[in-house]
């Protein structure tokens, strides 16, 4: 697509007005790129758009014309329940900053015409302040080239006025940083979930298990020429991503039953996915039954969010953990 067909396709993608004809479109090219040719030209450059579209995305009259009206772009390579769905995981996600999260989106509606973008409703995005694709860089170009990474690990802290502050950890590992400050790891994976992403390595103060660290936690992330340390052979790694479901990350990993209401499936479903095994139970409820959970704070929230709803059935260890925390919960009302 040489360039003035990308300014014909520029000018339909960034009117507005809904309609625009070959003589303005014609008048734009010289008034603003200097670009001066024919109206026939005009309506071959359309013409290639338009096969272009079609090969490559499969989209039939990309560019579409109403005689004696002009051209319009009704939508753009994404329907707009997609492109809206794409803007609010983005606009949700609280690991991208404000700038990572407009660059983003921009680069996702290149080919989508404003007027979808103005029925969509779409505002600017909250500014925030965590350059995640530059940390995300680093780490994946370590992975792919096995090269360890120093860092350091922000967490949080509330301090004698009730303020949450953020602090640097000082359960460090890099021995050059007496301070504790700076973790030197051996990176594995990078996994996502609830909208932050997670990295999987290995670090040798733990050297019977990998750690997990949130990535947008982690601050002045660089690569070192130190050894990398391959271990991933001992670990099923992707039985490792499953049972990191969330971020209390746990090595304890047990068998789960339980008893549920009928009323509350989609949200079982939703949790467990295709490791859910459902039978019916003669009292009218389901059993679930899911192999190989992870024991976390998480999951336990989760049983306590659905009340009387969930009945545990086993392990007993998790049984005891539920009736422990419903006893805190009480006290409290005491």
């Amino acid at each position: 697509m040489d360039r003035r067909v990308w300014y014909v396709l520029k000018i339909l993608l960034k009117s507005n007005e809904t309609y625009t004809m070959a003589s303005q479109i014609q008048e734009m090219l010289s008034v603003e790129y200097d670009i001066h040719c024919d109206i026939k030209t005009i309506y071959a450059d359309i013409n290639k758009i338009n096969g272009f579209m079609e090969e490559m995305f499969g989209i039939s009259s990309y560019i579409q014309v109403k005689r004696k009206r002009g051209y319009f772009i009704e939508k753009g390579i994404l329907p707009d329940a997609q492109l809206r769905f794409i803007y609010d995981a983005i606009y949700s996600s609280g690991a991208l900053s404000k700038e990572e999260g407009e660059e983003l989106f921009k680069k996702i509606t290149a080919l989508s015409p404003k007027s979808q973008i103005d029925r969509l409703h779409i505002e600017k995005m909250n500014s925030q302040n965590k350059p995640l694709f530059i940390k995300m860089n680093v780490i994946l170009q370590a992975i792919n080239e096995q090269k360890t990474i120093i860092f350091e690990y922000v967490r949080y802290t509330i301090d004698q006025n009730g303020k949450v502050l953020a602090v640097k950890s000082e359960n460090g590992n890099y021995e050059k940083d007496v301070s504790g400050h700076t973790y030197f790891v051996s990176p594995y994976e990078v996994m996502m979930h609830s909208g932050h992403y997670y990295l999987l390595a290995y670090n040798d103060i733990r050297q019977e298990q990998l750690s997990i660290y949130r990535i947008d936690r982690m601050d002045l992330v660089r690569t070192t020429k130190m050894k990398f340390v391959d271990i991933r052979e001992m670990w099923d790694m992707k039985q490792l991503e499953r049972q990191a479901i969330n971020m209390f990350f746990s090595n304890e990993v047990i068998d789960l039953k339980f008893l549920f209401d009928k009323e509350i499936f989609r949200s079982v479903v939703d949790q467990f996915s295709d490791q859910l095994i459902v039978k019916s139970d003669v009292s009218g409820k389901y059993v679930g039954e899911v192999k190989e959970v992870t024991l976390s704070d998480g999951l336990i929230g989760w049983i306590m969010m659905l009340g009387s709803r969930i009945t545990i059935l086993e392990p007993s260890s998790l049984k005891t953990k539920v009736i422990q925390r419903l006893k805190e919960s009480l006290a409290h009302y005491h």
